[in-house]
């Protein structure tokens, strides 16, 4: 059963944070998908006002788990008063295009409440 949840171990957040390229920061939030006790992806992003930042994501070639990454994420997020998601990384653009990321100016951006209405990636619309 995969599980999508936020890591609080110290030791654990370190290594995917640095996995990602990233210094342990508090400001980082760390999402990791586990399925049968294996880390199948992972996602950092941070939370700035009404904004959420996604700042870097590992899903393999799994389109559905970048999905589920990011929906968990942005949840997470407009739970703590965010209302949209940003994310400036182009190495990230294309990826995150599939899930509903729009590119505005320079970045991609989610509004959350729309994100919310549409279906998860590779499902069609009943």
């Amino acid at each position: 059963m995969l599980k999508i949840q936020p890591v609080r171990d110290d030791e654990r957040r370190k290594a995917l944070l640095s996995a990602h390229g990233l210094p342990m920061e508090q400001r980082f939030a760390v999402l990791e998908a586990v399925e049968n006790g294996v880390c199948t992806g992972s996602l950092v992003f941070s939370r700035e006002g009404e904004r959420a930042v996604l700042w870097s994501v590992s899903f393999g070639e799994d389109e559905t788990l970048l999905d589920g990454l990011a929906r968990a994420a942005a949840s997470i997020a407009m739970d703590a008063g965010a209302k949209t998601v940003e994310c400036e990384n182009i190495a990230f653009f294309e990826a995150i295009s599939s899930v509903g990321f729009h590119k505005i100016g320079d970045k991609m951006v989610i509004n959350l409440p729309q994100f919310f209405q549409r279906c998860c990636a590779g499902r069609n619309p009943l």
